[in-house]
C-alpha cells in the first residue's frame, strides 16, 4: 500500500505534461487549427487589459522568469528606440475574449509603465529619459510609445481543446515542464479555476482527506476537478462524449464552470460538500489511503 502523496501522484496520468503526439485521440491530420496574426498597438493593449478587459492576463508559470526592475526599463528603452521586441501569443475564446499565453512579464512591464508604476533608470542609450515615468516623457514620446506595434498571434476558435494545451506547452517549457493541471488553470483562468481553489481549500475536503493531499503543483484541484467531472458526467449536467480520454473530460469541465452562474456554481459546492463529509462519516479522514495502489 502507497501513502496518500504517492497514490496521487501515480494517479495523475499523464500530469508530468500531455503527450499530444501519441496515441489515435490526437486531432487528425486535417484538424481546424485556426492561429491568425496581427499587429497591437502599445494603446490597444493597455485598454484591451485595464479597460474593456477583452485581454485577461491570466497566471504565469514561467518558474523563475518574473522580471526584475532593470529587465522591465530595459523593456521600455527598447520600445522607445523602436527596437521590435518578441511576439506574444493569445488564446480567444467563442466570445471573443482573449487570453494572454506567452509574453505576460512583456505586457505587465508595458502596462506598469503607462500607469506611471515605473521610473526608468540606468539606461543605457536614452539616458536623459532617467527618472522618468510615463506622465513625465513629452507628448511626442507619449504618442510613440502608445503607437508602438507588438507582433500578436491569435489561437481563435474552433482550435480543438488538446492543440491549445501542446501550444501552451510549446511556447511555456522555460524552467519546470507544467503538469496538465497547471496548463488547466492557465488555459481556463476565471470562475472555474476561483471555483476549484475555493473546494480545494474547504474544511469538509481538508477533513475528509485527513489533509494529505498537497497543494504543491495543484495535485489538490486536480482530485477536486476529477470529483466534479465524474460527478457532472454521471449526472448529465455537461455535454460531452467519453472516449476514455480524461483530459478532454477535464477541459471540457472547466470551459463548463466559466460558463455557470452563481446560483449554479452554489449548488455544485453543496453536493461537493455533501460528498466530502459523507465520505467522512463512512471511512474517515485520509480516505484516499483506501484506494487501489
Amino acid at each position: 500500500m502507497k501513502d496518500d502523496s504517492t497514490y496521487v501522484d501515480d494517479v495523475l496520468e499523464g500530469e508530468e505534461g500531455l503527450d499530444l503526439g501519441a496515441g489515435c485521440d490526437y486531432p487528425a491530420p486535417d484538424v481546424d487549427v485556426k492561429v491568425s496574426r496581427d499587429q497591437y498597438s502599445l494603446f490597444e493593449i493597455n485598454r484591451m487589459v485595464n479597460e474593456t478587459r477583452d485581454l485577461i492576463v491570466a497566471p504565469d508559470f514561467q518558474r523563475n522568469s518574473v522580471w526584475k526592475e532593470k529587465q522591465k526599463r530595459e523593456l521600455i528603452e527598447t520600445i522607445l528606440l523602436g527596437i521590435p521586441i518578441p511576439v506574444i501569443y493569445l488564446f480567444e475564446n467563442e466570445k471573443g475574449v482573449k487570453q494572454l499565453v506567452d509574453g505576460k512579464q512583456r505586457v505587465d512591464a508595458i502596462t506598469g509603465f503607462m500607469a506611471n508604476k515605473l521610473a526608468l533608470q540606468d539606461l543605457k542609450l536614452l539616458f536623459l529619459f532617467n527618472g522618468k515615468k510615463f506622465k513625465d516623457l513629452d507628448p511626442k514620446y507619449k504618442s510613440k510609445f502608445e503607437r508602438y506595434q507588438i507582433t500578436v498571434y491569435v489561437v481563435e476558435p474552433p482550435t480543438p481543446e488538446r492543440v491549445k494545451y501542446d501550444i501552451f506547452d510549446r511556447v511555456n517549457r522555460g524552467g519546470t515542464k507544467l503538469n496538465s493541471q497547471e496548463m488547466r488553470n492557465a488555459i481556463y483562468f476565471g470562475k472555474s479555476t476561483e471555483f476549484i481553489g475555493k473546494l480545494a481549500k474547504s474544511e469538509s475536503f481538508l477533513n475528509a482527506t485527513g489533509g494529505g493531499i498537497s497543494s504543491k503543483r495543484m495535485k489538490d484541484q486536480y482530485v477536486v476537478l476529477r470529483f466534479l467531472s465524474f460527478y457532472m458526467l454521471q449526472e448529465n449536467k455537461i455535454v460531452f462524449e467519453y472516449r476514455s480520454n480524461v483530459d478532454d473530460l477535464f477541459a471540457s469541465v472547466m470551459k463548463h464552470l466559466n460558463g455557470l452562474s452563481d446560483r449554479d456554481l452554489n449548488e455544485l459546492e453543496r453536493v461537493f460538500t455533501r460528498a466530502m463529509d459523507n465520505s467522512l462519516k463512512i471511512l474517515g479522514g485520509g480516505w484516499l489511503s483506501f484506494c487501489p495502489s
